[in-house]
């Protein structure tokens, strides 16, 4: 480590010579926008240096959703000019203060994330026991493959069939039916199944639930790609890397049998993201039968094109815009919420079809109030509040401070824990949290612990079941 630390040295001088060339020669904004970029690539460089360099740690986590929404964000934005909700004049004038809102926000992430507080809090909480047994984890399989899906076949019925399900597409409303809970869990419990399976094959290295991890990832390819939710089968395939990264194999593979998985896995993804920009972009298929619809398909992904593809894919980052928005009219034409943007986490959680007069969720009023855009009136848009957004709008600059350097406590206390218990029970309550930290990114916070305990409910099962 002592040899390195020159190297560490003069990596800051360099960054810092770079950043006090942007404060002569840039404009504002640039300058914020360097200090950003420093932000989100310094903390993890230096790891990387001093030999401390863990990919999937929660903080490396929230940088990576940080770097997507709010770094290429910007390049999708001015660069690319592709903005929905702010006209060049706002944007340009409101772009200063919405960077510094970003830089600040970091930095107490930071703070917070290098404090003491959360490996204290994480010492505190009672072990894991890892230790499982092969005729529970096949019990648990069956069981959660079975649930699954039987809960997807329900909302098959419910559409009216495959045909329906493919050509309408219309099963993400649900939520608006009743339906919301039975979407969430036909999507989360054959991904805990394949991950409990993959678990299981990569300690132990059992052929037989090698072979029934990749069927039950097929599974959910199939369901996320019927239901229109390509992110979950998505992260299904993330999870299971995230498995193998943690989790030493009994039997190691050759290195080129690891490059060519890697490579057919990359290429199937990326075939995967290409075919439903391309649907995505020209819009969907109703009136045509299954055989035309993937002819269709075929036909708009060929001529989709590499450029439009990366276009389209950049024009998902829209989060600078939506931060612009709120920080511009909160406290003018927009009131503070004073904290009630977090009671969707209690109120949410009761099913519409018991409550049908249950408010929107705040993603949805955030919609009309900032974005002058009605997110009901289009299921596949829903606007990123994001987290320091949501922070401001309930509580300006204060509600930012605070929440920020809670966030970096937060998610250290997660990821010290997980070091405490570096075993099969860890990986799987760690995992699902992965896809919550990005809360702290988007926002919606009360939305997004109602999804989390979609996710934890049945974690929860399959840890007792599988320890007890």
């Amino acid at each position: 480590m002592h040899r390195r630390q020159p190297i560490i040295i003069l990596g800051i001088a360099v960054v810092a010579g770079v950043i006090s060339v942007f404060v002569v020669a840039a404009p504002t904004w640039v300058v914020l926008y360097a200090i950003l970029l420093v932000l989100l690539f310094l903390p993890p460089l230096l790891d990387l240096l001093t030999g401390r360099f863990d990919l999937m740690e929660a903080k490396n986590v929230v940088i990576g959703y940080w770097g997507l929404d709010y770094g290429l964000g910007i390049v999708n934005t001015i660069v690319l000019g592709q903005r929905e909700f702010v006209q060049q004049t706002d944007f340009e004038r409101m772009l200063p203060v919405t960077l510094a809102c970003l830089d600040v926000s970091l930095a107490l992430f930071y703070l917070g994330y290098y404090s003491p507080i959360g490996p204290r809090l994480a010492n505190a909480c009672p072990r894991l026991n890892g230790s499982w047994k092969r005729n529970r984890v096949n019990l648990v399989v069956a069981a959660t493959t079975t649930a699954g899906l039987g809960i997807y076949l329900r909302l098959l019925a419910d559409q009216g069939g495959l045909r329906n399900m493919f050509v309408q597409q219309e099963q993400l409303a649900a939520s608006e039916l009743g339906k919301y809970y039975l979407v969430l869990l036909s999507l989360r419990v054959p991904m805990l199944a394949t991950l409990v399976c993959y678990l299981w094959a990569r300690s132990t290295g059992s052929r037989n639930h090698r072979i029934a991890a990749a069927g039950l990832l097929a599974a959910t390819f199939a369901i996320g790609s019927t239901l229109g939710a390509r992110g979950a089968p998505l992260r299904t395939v993330l999870a299971c890397w995230v498995a193998a990264y943690y989790t030493p194999p009994v039997k190691r593979l050759s290195r080129a049998v690891k490059v060519s998985l890697a490579a057919a896995i990359a290429a199937f993804l990326v075939v995967v993201l290409a075919v439903q920009s391309a649907i995505r972009a020209g819009g969907y298929f109703p009136g045509l039968t299954s055989s035309e619809l993937i002819v269709e398909a075929s036909r708009r992904t060929e001529v989709f094109g590499l450029d439009a593809f990366l276009k389209e894919f950049v024009s998902r980052f829209m989060a600078v815009e939506e931060l612009e928005r709120i920080l511009e009219r909160t406290g003018r034409s927009v009131d503070p919420e004073h904290g009630k943007t977090f009671l969707e986490m209690f109120y949410g959680i009761v099913p519409r079809a018991l409550w049908p007069e249950k408010p929107d969720g705040m993603p949805l009023i955030a919609g009309k109030l900032f974005m002058d855009r009605a997110a009901v009136g289009n299921i596949y848009w829903f606007p990123t509040i994001t987290w320091p957004g949501e922070l401001y709008w309930n509580a300006f600059w204060p509600g930012v401070i605070l929440g920020m350097l809670a966030s970096g406590i937060f998610c250290r206390s997660v990821y010290a824990y997980f070091r405490l218990n570096l075993n099969p029970s860890g990986i799987l309550l760690y995992i699902p949290m992965l896809i919550f930290l990005q809360s702290f990114d988007t926002g919606g916070f009360g939305a997004l612990v109602v999804e989390a305990m979609a996710f934890y409910v049945p974690v929860a099962g399959i840890y007792l079941a599988l320890t007890a």
